[in-house]
């Protein structure tokens, strides 16, 4: 009997086992590591306890980075079983000839810069919001020696057909996340994410907001009062606080140094991934 129509679609579309990632490092930066833990630390020592928040859904900090795009590679291309595989070696020779590229991207501000002002969810393109990644970064790309650079690295390997994800590049760097949770469930278990943006970890990275004159004036004597707001399902409540926008934050702001090509779920001696090859962010 030959299989159904679907199961043989779904084999034809199969992905390749991901064993590479294109990043930035931000790990090996001490003071970003103190910051970043501090905050960490702040989650975890919340009263009451944020439920879903533990130890091991925290990203130890000297693994801390920006992903620029996920690969399949092997060792020798005789290994390869999909046009999309490559060697390592290949893959290194590439992100080498990136060099030119890379410095004249750099050279209009002469470093990169990495803000980490923004916190959000790992949202689907579907909307849908299920807290189970928490992630930091840049907010507003345009015009930065980051985004110049990302897109350099980004379309030379989307144009060499490697990159193992369709989806559009989103830089962030994950602080929680729930696949690494111990002992681990049949199910992932999400965090709390309205308990995070309520709690005093958080209040203490906000970015200072000035106030405005128009918040402090009384309001006019003949103002209408506002409607009472509809009254709303608790599911409906919990979508709501999920689907907020991403929280301006201050974790400060960071010159990176290079790009690296490292194996997914290493560990070298200092904590941080396993580097395969990389190039530096500046001219020379």
């Amino acid at each position: 009997m030959s299989a159904p129509a679907s199961t043989v679609a779904r084999a034809a579309t199969k992905r390749p086992h991901l064993t590479h990632f294109l990043m930035i490092p931000l790990g090996h930066i001490p003071d970003l590591r103190d910051r970043v833990s501090l905050f960490t630390n702040a989650l975890l020592a919340t009263e009451p306890v944020i439920a879903g928040l533990d130890m091991s859904v925290i990203i130890p900090p000297r693994r801390l980075h920006l992903t620029l795009g996920v690969l399949s590679l092997v060792k020798q291309q005789s290994q390869a079983k999909d046009s999309s595989q490559t060697t390592i070696n290949a893959a290194v020779d590439l992100l080498h000839r990136l060099k030119s590229d890379l410095d004249r991207a750099v050279c209009p501000d002469g470093k990169v810069t990495v803000p980490l002002v923004a916190m959000d969810i790992m949202r689907s393109g579907k909307g849908k919001s299920t807290p189970h990644v928490l992630h930091i970064g840049p907010s507003e790309l345009e015009g930065t020696a980051l985004k110049r650079v990302t897109d350099v690295v980004y379309h030379a390997f989307k144009t060499a057909g490697l990159l193992q994800d369709d989806r559009p590049l989103k830089l962030h760097c994950t602080v929680v996340n729930t696949i690494y949770r111990k002992p681990r469930s049949k199910s992932r278990i999400p965090f709390d994410y309205a308990s995070i943006r309520q709690s005093a970890a958080v209040a203490s990275i906000l970015e200072p907001q000035p106030a405005t004159r128009q918040s402090l004036a009384a309001p006019p004597e003949d103002a209408q009062p506002e409607a009472a707001a509809a009254p709303t399902s608790r599911k409906d409540d919990g979508r709501r606080r999920l689907n907020k926008p991403e929280l301006h934050i201050d974790l400060g702001v960071w010159t990176v140094d290079e790009v690296q090509l490292c194996e997914m779920g290493s560990h070298a001696e200092d904590g941080a991934y396993v580097c395969v090859g990389s190039v530096p962010l500046f001219s020379g």
